[in-house]
């Protein structure tokens, strides 16, 4: 008894100091909003310039079968669309632009001690895994080249995360990932 509560204490202590910082990048804060019909999920830019844009990402209802949602810009414009794919064995979202092109298909691959994901895209190929055993640090790579990484808060209602996304990534596209991310391991 006295050896698993402190093996869970060592655990919970590597989690909490495994936060990354990336340098020259852009920092965002997803909040997931509580006691909603769906999900819908706010994100706020942590810089502060008058140029900055939030993004809002809205639950779209009863429009097919699985879960819809779209990602906004300031202006209440879709920049993003992710559909999840239902009848697949793992969790698969396909992401479109505000065009209804297919930019990127987010894939959940297997892995028996961490989550791990592939983002399929035109551009090259991301992937993004799982620093801790309990899910609440990620990095994500593109190409091999790490570009973004995600924390999650603990102890928190509906879940909140910090992003860290170099100046060179899109960052809608790197929010839209990590809610699919959210979706894929929580709901």
């Amino acid at each position: 008894m006295n050896g698993a509560l402190i093996f869970l204490l060592f655990v919970c202590l590597i989690n909490l100091c495994a936060g990354y910082e990336l340098e020259n990048s852009n920092h965002f804060t997803i909040h997931s909003t509580f006691l909603t019909f769906g999900r819908d999920y706010s994100v706020i830019t942590d810089e502060k310039n008058d140029n900055s844009t939030n993004y809002n990402i809205r639950y779209k209802w009863a429009e097919n079968a699985g879960k819809t949602l779209t990602i906004e810009n300031n202006k209440q414009e879709v920049i993003y669309e992710m559909r999840h794919r239902l009848l697949h064995y793992r969790a698969h979202w396909d992401i479109t632009n505000e065009n209804g092109k297919l930019v990127g298909e987010f894939k959940h691959k297997f892995s028996a001690l961490h989550h791990n994901f592939d983002i399929i895209t035109p551009s090259g190929t991301y992937n993004v895994r799982s620093e801790s055993l309990l899910s609440h640090e990620f990095k994500m790579t593109k190409d091999g080249k790490l570009v973004a990484t995600i924390s999650k808060e603990w102890f928190t209602f509906g879940g909140t995360y910090h992003l860290d996304v170099v100046k060179t990534e899109d960052p809608a596209f790197v929010i839209v990932i990590t809610i699919c991310i959210d979706e894929t391991i929580n709901h």
